[in-house]
């Protein structure tokens, strides 16, 4: 298992699944955690970018050890609510691959298998969802409760991994009281205080430990033992048993933190290219400067989402709704109703499973409200989504422009550089009759791009002088420096080539559908998929006019579609009319 010859790992080069850890003697397993955590770190720092959710995965070697001791993996299936929670699942198990719905879902899931494995028989076996504090904002999470509890006998144990990760300006109600019991604080509290304590202090009696007075899990009919020190593997494994053996849904309360080793990865972070996220983020100060009715709201990721700096400015605005995602967009609904302008920074994937809150609170509403929208999160992962081990690829963010652009009234912009980002945002927080988008590329943010020329409301990127309009390419966002490459190469070869990037993209400016009619062949570039991109709008608006011009569209998210300059010109010298 070890790939780095010069990191010594023999306790973990023994793991070849969860059967090699449960063998292992109780007095080895601390040695193997610190391996793992020398393994994880040792392979980070070789990466060329550091991962943000390095510190999270050293922080849970200890519990994810435990789970494998006490529940029969793969017979019990895991599932980790984040993906930062499951990579050593992962490494310990070689499952690489894992599904990824959604965040915040895993209580959910967790109730669909139990429920399945009862009705084929599997009744003698568990279901395990590890959450974090963050799941407990979320309504999902309240309702799979609900769901689990109402049935009594689920054999579902519930781990909860207490990070303290709830942070800047709000933690939420109830999840805050249940995460306080950690900190020895929940006595204290106003709303709930001494009844929700004693319901939540110490192992409840369906454990064989002392009655406490009954509250919300005894009513609930789950039971609960914790805090457990996340870092104890014994303590773990205590807890664990007992909950596996109550006879029904049972909660786990472990607190772990991310060890401070992590500085040594990210403390190189200096060295690494600028993200399109802190480009908004330097820019969103400045527009609080100028605009004081802008306000930032995200869904328990503001420092992913680039709103740190804001915040750090401006705390007081700034609403962080933790982990729900429709709640936040619900409430930027109100604060535009109020006289705001809200921008609602989240990942693509919680836009996603807001769409609905989109769709009727905000645009029904013509709210102006502009999302912030990093697509990056979907195609890697960062905001931690569902995994369920032993299962295939997740979604690959092939839907992110696609989706947004059924929303009647939304105004989306995607940015090719730092440039038209700060000026896309300074003008989204202008507009406010509607909601606007703006759909912030994956990867590293380039040189600007300058335009050679304007042409309405469309930037021309090249246009051959003096020769044939052969080819015109739409570039949407990012692709900007693939198309001129690709548009390079053709010149050469005597094709005339026009280039151009709409920078809004729905609607799509009318200039664009009269360009395709003076060419003979209209490419669109766009990252994500081809089906309804960017350039599927533009070909119906093509089919619309009875315009007889191919469009030949291209997108990252296609397998085999060649974006690269040389593989994207071979593309198109084939696709042009003879």
């Amino acid at each position: 298992m070890n790939t780095q010859a010069e990191l010594r790992t023999p306790l973990l080069d023994g793991v070849y699944g969860p059967y090699d850890i449960r063998a292992l003697q109780a007095e080895r397993l601390p040695g193997l955690a610190e391996e793992i955590r020398e393994f994880l770190v040792d392979a980070a720092s070789r990466e060329s970018g550091t991962s943000s959710d390095l510190g999270p995965s050293l922080g849970v070697v200890e519990l994810t050890i435990a789970l494998h001791r006490v529940f029969n993996s793969p017979r019990d299936p895991l599932l980790f609510d984040r993906a930062d929670q499951s990579h050593v699942h992962e490494l310990l198990t070689g499952h690489r691959d894992a599904t990824r719905p959604r965040a915040q879902t895993a209580l959910s899931c967790a109730d669909g298998i139990a429920r399945a494995l009862r009705l084929r028989g599997g009744a003698d076996r568990h279901v395990v969802a590890v959450i974090d504090d963050e799941a407990l904002t979320t309504g999902v999470t309240w309702e799979a409760l609900n769901s689990i509890a109402a049935t009594g006998d689920l054999p579902v144990v519930i781990v909860v991994n207490d990070r303290g990760g709830l942070s800047l300006t709000e933690r939420g109600g109830l999840a805050e009281r249940f995460l306080d019991l950690g900190e020895n604080v929940l006595r204290r509290t106003p709303v709930v205080g001494r009844p929700l304590f004693g319901a939540l202090h110490g192992v409840k009696r369906s454990l064989g430990e002392p009655a406490a007075p009954q509250g919300l899990f005894a009513h609930l009919g789950l039971t609960y033992t914790g805090p457990v020190d996340g870092h104890s593997v014994p303590d773990l494994e205590a807890a664990l048993r007992r909950a596996r053996d109550s006879g029904g849904p049972a909660i786990v309360h472990c607190v772990t933190h991310a060890r401070t080793r992590t500085a040594e990865v990210t403390g190189a972070d200096a060295g690494q290219e600028e993200s399109w996220t802190s480009v908004f983020g330097e820019e969103m100060v400045k527009a609080g400067a100028d605009r004081p009715e802008a306000v930032g709201v995200t869904a328990g990721t503001p420092r992913p989402a680039g709103l740190d700096p804001f915040a750090e400015v401006y705390p007081e605005r700034v609403h962080d709704a933790g982990g729900a995602g429709q709640h936040a967009v619900t409430s930027a609904a109100g604060l535009a109703a109020g006289g705001l302008h809200p921008v609602v920074a989240v990942g693509a994937s919680f836009l996603h499973r807001a769409l609905g809150q989109v769709l009727d609170d905000v645009a029904g509403h013509r709210r102006g409200v502009t999302f912030v929208v990093d697509g990056a999160d979907r195609a890697e992962g960062a905001d931690g989504e569902t995994r369920t081990e032993g299962a295939g690829p997740g979604p690959d963010g092939m839907s992110d422009l696609a989706l947004p652009r059924l929303v009647p009234g939304l105004r989306i912009a995607v940015p090719r550089d730092g440039a038209r980002l700060r000026a896309q945002l300074r003008r989204a927080i202008e507009i406010d009759d509607g909601p606007t988008a703006i759909h912030l590329p994956r990867g590293p943010v380039g040189p600007d791009i300058e335009a050679v020329a304007h042409d309405r409301g469309t930037d021309v990127l090249h246009r051959t002088a003096d020769g044939p309009r052969d080819v015109l390419v739409v570039s949407v966002g990012a692709m900007a420096h693939v198309s001129l490459v690709a548009a390079g190469l053709l010149e050469a070869r005597g094709v005339g080539v026009t280039v151009v990037d709409p920078g809004w993209v729905e609607p799509l400016d009318p200039r664009i559908a009269e360009l395709a009619l003076e060419h003979r062949l209209v490419v669109t570039v766009e990252e994500g998929g081809r089906a309804g991109g960017v350039g599927s709008g533009l070909a119906e608006t093509l089919n619309d006019a009875s315009a007889r011009v191919r469009v030949l569209r291209l997108a990252s998210g296609t397998a085999g579609s060649g974006l690269t300059g040389p593989g994207m010109a071979e593309t198109v010298l084939s696709g042009l009319p003879t």
